[in-house]
């Protein structure tokens, strides 16, 4: 399951701010075999981590506020380096490859931004890099799972 929305630590809300997906409001054979990645400030600090716990095979998310800056120039780059997790995912690759490639283009996008003179951004996105989390950090999944 991919998603982009609001979140918090134990939650996930959708546009119309009712939940998504709660601590303790499903069943756990709901998350069983399942992999979630989600664009969403916080979710990875506890319902990551709990849907795990419940049976997921793997998590990707950030457990702090996700930065964005909506300029058409940066807002690709943003949300380019979170995507590249479903491109590589539906690719055939594992979990933990996957996210070795979105911290790769995490890293080469500060990069390009610091040489091109766009410091906020460049500080904005790397916040995210800091806060994002998958299966190679432990208790978010194992890294050799496969869609």
């Amino acid at each position: 399951m991919t998603c982009s929305a609001h979140g918090q630590n134990s939650y996930l809300v959708g546009a119309d701010s009712n939940d998504v997906l709660r601590v303790g409001s499903y069943p756990a054979a709901a998350v069983n075999g399942k992999m979630f990645h989600f664009l969403a400030c916080r979710t990875g600090l506890t319902l990551g981590l709990d849907l795990v716990r419940n049976g997921a095979k793997a998590f990707f998310g950030y457990t702090q506020p996700y930065q964005m800056m909506t300029s058409e120039k940066l807002s690709e780059g943003f949300i380019g380096c979170d995507s590249v997790i479903d491109l590589s995912l539906t690719e055939g690759d594992t979990a933990g490859a996957a996210q070795q490639k979105a911290i790769s283009r995490f890293e080469s996008t500060i990069a390009s931004w610091e040489a091109a003179g766009e410091h906020t951004a460049a500080v904005a996105l790397q916040q995210n890099l800091d806060v994002f989390v998958g299966p190679q950090n432990p208790g978010y999944g194992n890294v050799n799972t496969k869609l």
